[in-house]
């Protein structure tokens, strides 16, 4: 008895990660003030195209990466959003921007000739996407196909043309990395259609490292196995929680040491995930 209560605890709190790989990806960043630049003394300056940058955990991701010293290029498919991200850390000189999206195949195109006209090919790439629109409850049986096909558009589809439109846009020893959640490994009740698309885009990443052998450039997958404490919640975050200056943190030691993380996929888990 003991056993199953622990059991149904357990699957109650990976029911709240369902938001980790979406919902908080597009939040609007926070207003706090950045600190200017510094660059460690014989540092090597990376080039980090940052997609989904506008929302809590890629805006983390900006903020770690442009406090380790690298040069960012943060894109964001809206304007406003793009002038909020410029607002928020303009105290950095080594903050870029770049209007494009990966919601078609032209798109990607789009974006990746942009990103190269402007800046030639660069170091690394930061895939921080997702859409809230798919955190409620789903049945799969019971929801009409549109549905499913919504949510694998906007949470593996944008990965795909995310992948197959930027890796080529990568230098010699460059790295791509995408961020999921951890609902790939867990089936809950009315989060069906989010394990879905989450396993699809696990087994994605290992196609892409397979289909690069060879290519110089390194893919990997963080899937973040906790809820994520940002500015914006970080008032009501539990101990415990992955925050996004964790997650930045290790996007920048697999950007600046992809051999210390030679795995396709990654993990940057909770203590009660562990």
């Amino acid at each position: 008895m003991a056993d199953k209560n622990n059991d149904a605890i357990s699957r109650r709190r990976m029911a709240r990660l369902s938001v980790t790989a979406t919902a908080i990806l597009l939040i609007a960043p926070s207003l706090l003030p950045v600190q200017p630049d510094e660059q460690a003394a014989g540092a090597v300056v990376k080039t980090v195209c940052v997609l989904g940058a506008s929302g809590n955990v890629g805006n983390g991701i900006v903020r770690e990466l442009l406090a380790a010293g690298h040069r960012v290029i943060a894109v964001s498919r809206s304007s406003s959003n793009l002038d909020a991200i410029r607002a928020r850390f303009a105290a950095s000189e080594r903050l870029e921007t770049l209007q494009g999206d990966v919601g078609s195949d032209e798109a990607g195109l789009a974006l990746r000739e942009a990103l190269m006209s402007r800046f030639g090919r660069i170091d690394a790439v930061v895939a921080s996407l997702g859409s809230p629109e798919w955190n409620a409850s789903m049945s799969v049986l019971e929801a009409p196909s549109a549905a499913l096909e919504g949510a694998f558009r906007d949470n593996f589809f944008t990965h795909f043309i995310a992948a197959k439109s930027l890796l080529p846009a990568l230098a010699p020893g460059g790295v791509y990395v995408g961020i999921s959640g951890g609902l790939a490994d867990f089936l809950l009740p009315g989060n069906g259609h989010l394990s879905m698309t989450q396993a699809a885009q696990r087994t994605l990443f290992q196609v892409l490292a397979q289909e690069t052998e060879g290519m110089d450039v390194h893919v990997r997958l963080l899937g973040l196995y906790s809820m994520i404490a940002t500015e914006r919640n970080r008032d009501r975050a539990e101990p415990g929680w992955v925050t996004d200056a964790q997650v930045g943190q290790r996007i920048v030691e697999l950007i600046t040491e992809p051999e210390a993380f030679p795995d396709t996929l990654q993990s940057l888990r909770s203590e009660q995930y562990r």
